[in-house]
């Protein structure tokens, strides 16, 4: 028996054959994937921004015209089917002419062109993050589902569509929300947050685009969003009538399947929101 090291893991590892190479199959399956880093490191990194069409997303815009960031490879939003109007308004109406103007062109992926986009997985389970009324009185609230599905993996498909090999997605998390910033989960596509790198908030996002002539972009979320303060439903039901009816035709549509469940933080219908 001849006395080895892995070139994968490093473990140490006895073999009849003084060539082998890997301790076990796992080890040579991944030095032989086309994941493995050594082969990744050697393709084009691909710089794809995933913007979300918002304030954040409109910061990165400008950023980019202005020659604060470099250009992308790729800048792409992802259509989950539930957007509010007012979304699309500033999307069609000012963020990608803009882009376009400076040879930037926006791709536009509906969801359902590369996955499902249902509130109900096919256990029945609710994918968005609702609240649930418990017995004693308090609420619950269901963990999220939906962007892994309906931005995340449409997100992936699509890239490898294009031949994408070795990718670094740019995501519009800014400084103040950086807990929501994660480690890839994909060794082909790493992850890049331009705002948190520069340690802008938000309102340093719509500081920038005041001083660069762009009006203030809507907040941008799901209309049906459970995770929506008091003031962003009044604001939906106050400046998007034909989304607020959405939301309570969803709200009220839960229900039928889960009595107990509700997009308020409360046990209280949201057409009954004061």
């Amino acid at each position: 028996m001849h006395h080895l090291t892995c070139e994968a893991c490093g473990a140490e590892f006895e073999h009849v054959r003084a060539t082998r190479r890997y301790c076990g199959i796992a080890c040579r399956n991944r030095a032989n994937s086309a994941y493995a880093p050594e082969k990744l490191a050697t393709e084009r990194l691909v710089s794809a921004w995933a913007c979300g069409g918002g304030v954040q997303g409109s910061a990165i815009a400008a950023m980019i015209i202005e020659g604060d960031l470099p250009r992308p490879d790729l800048a792409y939003m992802v259509d989950c089917g539930w957007e509010p109007t007012t979304t699309w308004r500033w999307v069609k109406g000012e963020l990608a002419p803009r882009l376009a103007q400076a040879g930037i062109e926006l791709h536009i992926l509906p969801t359902i062109d590369w996955s499902a986009n249902d509130l109900w997985d096919a256990s029945g389970h609710l994918r968005i993050p609702a609240h649930r009324h418990l017995g004693d009185g308090s609420m619950s609230k269901f963990r999220t589902h939906c962007c892994a599905l309906w931005k995340t993996a449409v997100s992936r498909r699509w890239l490898r569509s294009l031949g994408v090999k070795r990718g670094e997605q740019w995501i519009g998390i800014s400084w103040d929300e950086r807990r929501r910033e994660r480690e890839a989960a994909q060794a082909w596509l790493g992850l890049r947050y331009p705002l948190i790198e520069q340690h802008m908030t938000r309102e340093d996002c719509l500081f920038y685009l005041g001083q660069h002539g762009w009006p203030k972009p809507p907040r941008t979320s799901c209309v049906m969003c459970p995770q929506k303060g008091a003031g962003e439903w009044q604001a939906l039901r106050a400046e998007s009538p034909e989304d607020w009816e959405r939301a309570c035709r969803i709200d009220e549509e839960i229900r039928e399947r889960a009595p107990d469940v509700y997009l308020l933080s409360r046990p209280v219908a949201l057409r009954d929101m004061e």
